[in-house]
């Protein structure tokens, strides 16, 4: 990253083209050709001796010398979010309508291993989506964490990304749905005596 400080012997331009000589006092300065419209020729940039700034520097700061039209107008306090205000920001991002949410929760019965799944749908989703299927089930000891964000069982390292091979690896499905509507679990692994429920908003568990 290149910065401009302002204390330049010359003016250069960009692409590591050489730098313009700087001439001498009594020397005539060169001037541009006028354009061929009508006689109107367009205005010269004025020169300094070769030490004018380059025309990339980017100044920032209390308006950069720009009038101000509303000069009555304060600058607002910058305050950090509320957890869950990011959070509902965030589930906007991947849940912004009832089809998204049904895409998610597919896709997690697509990597469960699944070859059934029943959908059923009230009030074009935004009143109940309720999805069924035969995968491999959570494990109860898992339930505490399905909803909490970058909370997955798809990948364990950055290294993990290279192989992935599954819809979803974020961790951010069930969470994201969990910030927009009440999630209710229920989940049966091979082995289990009996299934378990269990209800999630917000990200995090209910009772």
């Amino acid at each position: 990253e290149e910065y401009d400080d302002g204390d330049h012997a010359s003016d250069a331009d960009f692409e590591g083209s050489p730098a313009k000589k700087k001439p001498k006092d009594d020397e005539e300065l060169p001037q541009a050709p006028p354009l061929m419209d009508g006689g109107a020729a367009r205005p010269q940039a004025p020169v300094d001796g070769g030490a004018a700034r380059c025309g990339a520097n980017v100044d920032v700061g209390d308006g950069c010398g720009v009038p101000q039209e509303d000069a009555s107008m304060e600058p607002k306090d910058i305050l950090r979010l509320d957890p869950l205000v990011v959070n509902q920001i965030a589930a906007g991002e991947v849940v912004t309508k009832p089809p998204n949410a049904l895409k998610e929760l597919l896709e997690n019965a697509l990597d469960a291993g699944a070859s059934t799944i029943s959908v059923e749908v009230e009030g074009g989703g935004l009143d109940r989506l309720r999805i069924c299927d035969d995968g491999c089930g959570i494990k109860q000891s898992d339930l505490p964490l399905l909803c909490e964000r970058h909370a997955t069982s798809k990948l364990q390292k950055f290294e993990d990304l290279v192989d992935i091979e599954t819809f979803g690896f974020r961790g951010e499905a069930l969470a994201s749905v969990s910030y927009v509507a009440k999630v209710h679990v229920t989940t049966k692994v091979r082995g289990d005596e009996c299934a378990y429920k269990q209800s999630f908003r917000d990200g995090a568990p209910l009772g």
